[in-house]
């Protein structure tokens, strides 16, 4: 009777010991693996790939990713984020999430850059304009307006980028700084603001268009 009694609980014991190794082997199966920045930044440049894209040479009105395949793009570079959540929250997954983030910047400056460039002459009022093309007027001045806002907000987040994770292994090297520089930062941002602050300011002293109500775009019948 006590060798059968030893015998249950050494089996009962080898259950127990089975069940804390398949616990502990799942664990090791699903945790997620560790990702560096530099993992991650080329990740990126998949997607970048995908879409003809080139992170380190778009400039507006230069070399600007399909107006069409923006959109998509986007989602991807959303859906990129949204993978990072399950990963510690250390110096690398922040970069990249903040990478990320000017990168969907980016990419909306140069949707709205689009947009606002195919509106055409009829939408700058520099070289003279009509009352009855002010809706053209002001959807070119929306468009221009948020491809500044975009663009200015990428700059921004690549600058803190470089100079709040420079301490992150490769960061510099891979983003780029000097002659690296990524090319967006040679954009004509500010040229946008401005044909969007002439336009409502010509709409203004002519028109009688308030330009203190929301810019907003018109529907052109």
């Amino acid at each position: 009777m006590p060798l059968k009694r030893g015998i249950r609980k050494l089996k009962k014991l080898l259950i127990v010991i089975g069940i804390i190794l398949i616990v502990i082997i799942l664990y090791l199966l699903l945790k997620p693996s560790k990702i560096t920045f530099e993992k991650g930044f080329h990740d990126m440049l998949k997607l970048d790939d995908r879409y003809n894209a080139s992170f380190k040479f778009e400039r507006l009105n230069q070399t600007m990713v399909d107006v069409d395949k923006i959109d998509l793009f986007i989602k991807d570079l959303e859906e990129f984020k949204e993978k990072l959540l399950k990963y510690e929250n250390k110096s690398d997954i922040q970069a990249l999430n903040l990478l990320l983030n000017a990168r969907i910047n980016m990419l909306r400056s140069e949707k709205y850059f689009f947009l606002g460039r195919n509106i055409g002459d009829i939408g700058i009022s520099a070289g003279g304009f009509r009352c009855s093309e002010a809706p053209y007027i002001i959807n070119a001045a929306y468009y221009y307006n948020n491809s500044y806002k975009y663009g200015i907000q990428a700059y921004s987040q690549l600058d803190d980028l470089l100079n709040i994770y420079k301490d992150v292994p490769n960061l510099k090297k891979l983003v780029g700084i000097d002659e690296t520089k990524v090319k967006f930062y040679a954009s004509p941002i500010f040229n946008a603001k401005a044909i969007a602050e002439i336009n409502i300011g010509a709409l203004s002293r002519y028109c009688n268009y308030d330009k203190n109500k929301p810019l907003i775009p018109v529907i052109i019948k």
